[in-house]
């Protein structure tokens, strides 16, 4: 027990801390004093105090971890909750009483708390917009947990914001160009040999990497026995020598 007596005059005595105390590992302590005197049979008396520790503000709010990665699909309804950041503080009333917020940063001249909000009393974390993966793919920011405490302590937890890709975007064809709605022409000579190459479509998809493989393939052909098209590098070429019927 972290106490001990101390004569201070004749037949007085006082209690003193012998170690430091924390609150937060023993909250109160039940002293037992016992009292005897030198008489045959001796004599005893007993009695009990019950000391409770008084907090103070001596713990710093902690977050499970020290870093978060948060997946966020694009397209996502602006007011959407994406976590729930809760840090602890072992201390009482209101030295554990915590507010969240957003540490100010701005990229690209918006700031977070236009992009984010996150509820200080619960630590609930929003998207403030819809965001779009081909226009930002991430962001790094920090969130701060304060206690109410005299003077207050607070902690920082980093917050890594991936957005996600859908398939959103259609693959676009840029060569051969052709103004929209026209249709684009190629002419090769009649004595071609098999396996010349007649064209090469190239097609473009702003999409992430999964999303923007592309594949091509015939839509409509009059003669599926004369031309082939390479569906993933889009080279048309000849399948065999033309007739005087083509």
């Amino acid at each position: 027990m972290p106490f001990k007596l101390r004569e201070s005059s004749d037949n007085y005595y006082e209690l003193v801390v012998s170690e430091p105390l924390d609150r937060e590992k023993v909250p109160e302590y039940d002293i037992t004093f016992t009292v005897t005197d030198r008489g045959s049979p001796p004599l005893s008396d007993n009695e009990t105090m019950t000391l409770e520790l008084l907090d103070v503000n001596d713990n710093i709010p902690q977050f499970p971890q020290s870093f978060y990665t948060i997946r966020v699909m694009e397209n996502n309804a602006p007011g959407a909750l994406l976590s729930s950041l809760t840090a602890f503080d072992p201390d009482l009333h209101e030295n554990q009483y915590l507010v969240y917020f957003i540490i100010e940063k701005e990229i690209a001249n918006t700031s977070m708390s236009m992009l984010f909000s996150i509820n200080p009393e619960n630590g609930n974390l929003y998207a403030l917009k819809t965001f779009d993966y081909e226009i930002e793919k991430e962001f790094l920011f920090h969130i701060e947990a304060r206690d109410s405490g005299s003077p207050p302590l607070s902690s920082n937890v980093t917050i890594h914001i991936i957005i996600v890709d859908q398939n959103d975007n259609a693959p676009v064809i840029v060569s051969p160009w052709r103004a929209h709605g026209s249709v684009v022409e190629e002419k090769i000579p009649r004595s071609t040999d098999k396996g010349s190459l007649v064209a090469k479509v190239i097609a473009l998809d702003t999409d992430s990497v999964h999303n923007s493989r592309i594949t091509y393939q015939f839509l409509q052909v009059t003669d599926a026995n004369l031309f082939s098209l390479d569906q993933y590098n889009g080279e048309i070429r000849t399948m065999r020598m033309f007739s005087s019927r083509d």
